[in-house]
């Protein structure tokens, strides 16, 4: 699952993704109780995600389930 937001909502995607999560690398990579990798990259790499044409601006939230 992937999900874009605005750069202006940078630092209360951080906050939030702190108080759930495990931090695992500065404030780009977190890891759930079930093992799935919550990461943040740069929003041009939404279209890498989802292999649409969405807007490159801000940042994207990245969530990979756990393996089994």
């Amino acid at each position: 699952m992937a999900v874009q937001y605005g750069n202006e909502e940078r630092d209360r995607v951080i906050e939030m993704l702190n108080s759930h999560f495990t931090k695992v690398v500065g404030d780009s990579v977190w890891r759930g109780k079930d093992g799935a990798t919550i990461e943040i990259r740069p929003g041009e790499q939404m279209s890498l995600l989802t292999g649409g044409s969405e807007n490159a601006d801000g940042l994207v939230v990245s969530i990979s389930i756990a393996e089994p």
